[in-house]
């Protein structure tokens, strides 16, 4: 029997659709209600997916309120304002925490997510970690990377100038022309190829071309991914990233093994702790709460399947909530 406005309210069945925790369900409506938005709408029983609709639109223009890359993007004012308050939210959220692998555990390959240089290398010291702490044992490596190429006018979000000057050399390439594909071949051989914890470990690279886009995306690279694997390859993978990022990529990662993935292949998504900076709140609130926005854009379409269902109302495939949620026009 469907349940009363009076029993369940929308914001339940949202909660439920995204499997938030009680810390999630308190510091979303906190943080919505310190940047000002009244949460009212979140009440408005039973017409949930339109509050769902809404809910996404105001996280994605409040939350997650990006222009550009994420590691050049300043917090907005109303984070700057309220730093201290919105940084003890997103502690409280535990979106800085550490997620590991299953203590061991074995995994066909290892998939590294691509990012900034200093980003990667520290994905791969953290999977290197992961094989001493939680005794896990992997066959393979995998970048996925691809045609993100630096940026020399901010050149520290790639380890500086002078390290990219040493990819260029090893790459045989001018500076300019630098990939996010260089950085990681760079990593692997001054790292993982010296390592005694991967020994031999073979290392592959998804080198996804950017097409229409300035840049490949974690979506781009995981169907590059799947779609470079035969079938029967790997039946268990671990795909590395690193808090606070590790929600957001997760959200991706299952999305795209859900729609892509015909092997039914099991995985764990993982990352090491975020480290908060003390001395600048506005920039580590932001730094949590934007990837965790991020998810719940990521998640929409099973989260609207999930509404639906709860509402016994009829729901679209996958692929038509994808063409539906870009109508919806969300603030990227």
């Amino acid at each position: 029997m469907m349940t009363t406005s009076s029993e369940y309210s929308c914001f339940e069945i949202i909660s439920e659709a995204y499997n938030f925790t009680d810390a999630e369900n308190q510091g979303l409506l906190r943080l919505l209600d310190i940047s000002g938005v009244s949460i009212d709408f979140l009440t408005q029983y039973p017409k949930c997916l339109e509050v769902h609709d809404e809910l996404i639109q105001k996280t994605q223009e409040l939350l997650f309120a990006r222009s550009g890359e994420r590691w050049n993007s300043a917090a907005p004012q109303w984070i700057m304002d309220n730093s201290d308050e919105v940084l003890q939210i997103a502690e409280q959220m535990h979106l800085a925490d550490e997620v590991s692998p299953t203590k061991g555990s074995h995994f066909d390959c290892a998939a590294i997510f691509g990012a900034t240089a200093p980003t990667m290398g520290k994905r791969t010291e953290y999977l290197e970690q992961s094989l001493k702490e939680y005794d896990i044992s992997i066959n393979e490596v995998y970048f996925l990377v691809g045609e993100r190429y630096v940026d020399l006018k901010k050149p520290q979000s790639d380890g500086g100038i002078e390290y990219i000057r040493e990819v260029a050399k090893n790459s045989d390439k001018t500076e300019e022309k630098i990939t996010e594909t260089d950085f990681a071949r760079y990593i692997s051989a001054n790292f993982i190829e010296n390592s005694d914890h991967f020994k031999e470990t073979p290392v592959h690279f998804i080198d996804t071309p950017k097409g229409e886009k300035t840049r490949p995306d974690t979506q781009d690279t995981l169907i590059k991914f799947l779609e470079s694997l035969d079938s029967g390859d790997y039946k268990t993978i671990l795909f590395v990233s690193n808090a606070p990022n590790i929600k957001a990529q997760a959200a991706t990662t299952a999305k795209i093994m859900h729609l892509y993935d015909k092997e039914n292949r099991q995985y764990e998504v993982v990352g090491e702790k975020y480290k908060i900076d003390i001395n600048n709140a506005a920039k580590s609130s932001y730094e949590m709460i934007s990837p965790f926005a991020k998810s719940l854009f990521e998640d929409y379409e099973h989260a609207h399947i999930y509404i639906a269902k709860k509402l016994n109302q009829c729901v679209g495939s996958y692929h038509d909530l994808s063409e539906y949620k870009e109508k919806l026009k969300f603030k990227r």
